[in-house]
């Protein structure tokens, strides 16, 4: 079982890296403004914490937690009318 998890973890690990490698080549390659390099958000993420991240990401999920009641809301009365009704089915 430990010897599983030590695999696990080396392959996520190995993943981590090569997604990194793909990352840093993709932002040499096309050396654009749009595309940060790890390097620079890797340096960048200790000042997350202190501009309040915690707020916008509260925000971020309220958003999301909407949007998924507003979906299934009106998903299941449109589903309501489609099921009840032969024009509509």
């Amino acid at each position: 079982m430990i010897k599983r998890k030590n695999k696990q973890v080396i392959t996520l690990l190995w993943v981590f890296f090569c997604m990194n490698v793909v990352w840093f080549l993709t932002y040499r390659l096309l050396n654009n403004r749009i595309l940060p390099g790890p390097i620079a958000v890797y340096a960048s993420l200790g000042e997350l914490g202190r501009e309040g991240i915690g707020l916008h990401i509260g925000y971020s999920l309220l958003r999301i937690f909407a949007g998924v009641v507003f979906a299934l809301i009106f998903g299941l009365l449109i589903g309501m009318i489609m099921g009840r009704s032969p024009l509509w089915n």
